[in-house]
């Protein structure tokens, strides 16, 4: 099914031709399904991961997603314990498989979310997982694939042991034991969302921290990679509170992005910076706006082309922020290409990569009601090589491809929204099904024995999806509390 591209805005771009690959896709079934990494492969299909709980088996489960070079479902697998589960990172190697980095809490003693890390074989077979953190609740943002097929992880941790934040980096070997780990703490707020390879025996990490002054600053640190030693630090930012949340390597300069709040403002502003090697400002562009806004990814395809993405909280569409990307100079101009990406409600971007065809790619999730029957879905939006803009939305792609969403059932619930008590009607042999009211996060915040009615006047207000489970089949509805 085809649906109209609810708002795009194409300004400008040269060298058009319509022989080039560009579409915009989404996927899903009924619950809140969430893209957060990708990887393209040798013969330009594509992998992605994220969270979704469209999968019968918990709230949330981690995923991998395969699709050909113009985002046809191929097949999907799902991974995790009974709560919640969430892929971040995927990578993959010909002939030895992926490994999906991310955080759950489906293992812990405490219910506190670690670390998680998955290897499967090339058909997506796990063939094993290890989780990684404290007594305290870690947040995995990003990681890197090493040379000898280990992977170094970075995020955050938060809990009893910090007073706010702290920067969390992993470093595994090969088969998933943990070669050593290393906490970032000060006063503020410290987390890692952004690492790349930067050397063979070195990762450049990006994100927030603070400086001597304790001033929260954008944060850069260059790590070795086997020892964890930090070789220099660098702080940016120091007339506001900045953060880097994404950074790209290309002919030895660094480029990241991220957000600057001013010490004039009190909201987010667009911030892009040139680096050299040792992590100095080359160049600099602040774009400071009337509304929240902040850069969340940026790729380098060459000296003219520099793709971003950005959160933009200017109500373009309603309830919710939208989906920006812009082609820029790598010398900090704009270069000719604007787009939204944009419904109802919030449409986020978790990842960018450069496509093997000179494109950008961008995986994330919307949640406007015409692209998905749950909460939310993955989209999966390419741009083509000369920057083609795709024209429309094909929002008929599955995320399940399993027997477990084949089914007849209907529930009907009303009031919807609903401020206080929920009416359920089911079939007549679902009376004695378990339900599941899930968070957008993917966390189960009530369950039970399904019965006509349900109070949520203890929730906050929202969007949820209520999940009822009959033996190995399970229907699902969008509720959205006042």
């Amino acid at each position: 099914m085809e649906n109209r591209l609810i708002l795009i805005i194409t300004l400008f771009f040269s060298g058009f031709s319509f022989g080039q690959i560009s579409f915009f896709k989404t996927y899903g079934e009924n619950g809140f399904d969430y893209g957060q990494g990708l990887v393209q492969l040798d013969d330009s299909s594509y992998v992605i991961t994220g969270a979704s709980s469209s999968f019968q088996d918990a709230p949330s489960r981690a995923f991998l997603l395969k699709v050909d070079s113009m985002g046809t479902y191929l097949w999907s697998r799902s991974y995790g314990g009974d709560k919640s589960d969430w892929g971040r990172r995927v990578f993959h190697k010909e002939n030895i498989g992926f490994w999906i980095a991310g955080y759950s809490n489906s293992f812990s003693n405490y219910s506190d979310f670690d670390f998680y890390l998955i290897k499967t074989d090339e058909s997506g077979e796990p063939e094993w997982e290890r989780t990684y953190g404290s007594d305290d609740w870690e947040r995995l943002w990003d990681a890197v694939l090493l040379q000898d097929e280990g992977l170094f992880m970075v995020g955050e941790t938060d809990g009893l042991m910090s007073q706010e934040e702290d920067l969390y980096m992993v470093r595994t070997q090969a088969n998933g034991d943990t070669l050593w780990t290393k906490y970032i703490r000060t006063a503020g707020r410290d987390i890692g969302y952004s690492a790349i390879n930067f050397s063979d025996t070195t990762v450049l990490i990006g994100g927030i921290s603070s400086s001597i002054a304790d001033t929260k600053t954008g944060y850069l640190a260059l790590i070795h990679i086997n020892s964890g030693e930090i070789l220099w630090e660098k702080f940016h930012g120091t007339d506001g509170t900045a953060a880097f949340r994404s950074l790209y390597e290309f002919n030895s300069d660094v480029y990241g992005v991220g957000e600057m709040t001013l010490d004039t403002e009190n909201q987010r502003d667009h911030w892009m910076t040139k680096l050299d090697s040792n992590g100095d400002i080359l160049y600099e562009n602040i774009d400071s706006r009337p509304e929240d806004d902040f850069l969340s990814n940026v790729a380098v395809r060459d000296m003219n082309s520099m793709f971003i993405t950005a959160w933009i909280e200017e109500d373009i569409y309603p309830n919710g922020p939208d989906l920006l990307f812009a082609k820029y100079h790598t010398d900090m101009y704009w270069n000719g290409t604007s787009a939204f990406f944009s419904g109802e409600n919030p449409d986020e971007c978790h990842q960018m990569i450069i496509s093997k065809d000179g494109g950008a790619v961008l995986v994330g999730f919307g949640m406007d009601p015409s692209w998905t029957n749950g909460g939310s879905a993955v989209t999966l939006i390419k741009v083509g090589p000369n920057e083609e803009i795709p024209s429309g939305i094909t929002s008929d792609q599955t995320l399940v491809y399993l027997s477990e969403n084949e089914n007849s059932a209907t529930i009907t619930v009303f009031p919807n929204p609903v401020r206080s008590v929920l009416q359920i009607q089911v079939p007549e042999n679902w009376e004695s099904a378990n339900y599941q009211l899930i968070d957008p996060s993917g966390r189960s915040v009530k369950s039970g024995t399904i019965s006509s009615s349900l109070d949520v006047s203890d929730l906050e207000s929202g969007m949820y999806f209520l999940r009822i489970i009959q033996e190995d089949k399970f229907v699902g509805v969008r509720i959205v509390k006042e």
